[in-house]
């Protein structure tokens, strides 16, 4: 009788799983009134002022972010005090909307262009210093997307250090 020879072990396969397995997909609930307040209280007890304010705004306004960082100071204050009705055309339905500033939005948002300074064409919420848009940020954002939050929130690198094709890097489409 011969020996039996050893079965090879089966390959293992791992099943895939997708990065949001378990997360709510779809429309958020909003926020409720407790909830508003522990943020607001979390951002005044911290001292970020245009946190603050930008927090504000978007709850009373009830805006799209894209549309947020697009308002200009001369949009919501006029001679240092803010306007108590402020109105906007929303970038994507590009429809005007009127929505009303509240008391404590409004203080919120003189202190922080008080801290700020600038004119009025100036946009109310600039960008960080050090914040380039660019094509590559914006492959990024889209790629982000797609990635799962531990991608999205780690100093991860999503392109290679050399530099972009019109800094004299390599031309990836001239590759494919």
């Amino acid at each position: 009788m011969q020996p039996s020879k050893p079965k090879a072990a089966a390959p293992t396969i791992r099943p895939v799983v997708p990065w949001n397995k378990g997360a709510f997909v779809g429309p958020k609930l909003p926020l409720k009134p407790k909830q508003v307040w522990s943020i607001r209280l979390t951002l005044q007890r911290e001292g970020r002022i245009r946190d603050l304010a930008l927090f504000e705004v978007a709850i009373d306004s009830k805006l799209r972010g894209c549309d947020l960082v697009q308002l200009r100071i001369g949009q919501l204050v006029i001679n240092a005090a803010a306007w108590h009705r402020a109105t906007i055309v929303q970038q994507k339905t590009e429809k005007p909307v009127q929505f009303e500033l509240t008391q404590q939005t409004r203080e919120s948002l003189i202190a922080w262009l008080t801290h700020r300074g600038g004119g009025l064409q100036d946009f109310v919420f600039p960008q960080p210093d050090g914040y380039r848009r660019s094509h590559q940020h914006a492959a990024v954002c889209a790629l982000g997307g797609r990635l799962g939050r531990e991608h999205r929130t780690g100093p991860i690198r999503l392109w290679g250090s050399q530099p972009a094709p019109h800094q004299g890097g390599p031309d990836l489409q001239a590759d494919r």
